[in-house]
C-alpha cells in the first residue's frame, strides 16, 4: 500500500538529516525552519502521525461496508 511506503520514507529521511552540515552556510535556503533539524524531525513524524491515524479511519469505514 502506498500509505505504508510513505510511512517507510518519512522515517528513513529523519535518520538521513544531516545534521554535520553548518547551518551558519545555508539559513537562507530554508524558509521554514532555518535548518533547524529538531523541527524537521519533529514535523517528519507529525506527518506520520497523521498518515497512520488516516490509515486507522479507513480501515473503519471499510469494516462497517
Amino acid at each position: 500500500m502506498c500509505i505504508y511506503f510513505m510511512l517507510d520514507e518519512l522515517k528513513d529521511a529523519t535518520s538521513k538529516l544531516m545534521k554535520k552540515i553548518s547551518s551558519t552556510d545555508i539559513v537562507a535556503y530554508d524558509a521554514a525552519y532555518k535548518f533547524n533539524w529538531e523541527n524537521w524531525i519533529r514535523y517528519a513524524n507529525s506527518m506520520r502521525m497523521r498518515l497512520s491515524m488516516r490509515m486507522s479511519r479507513s480501515r473503519c469505514r471499510k469494516s462497517k461496508i
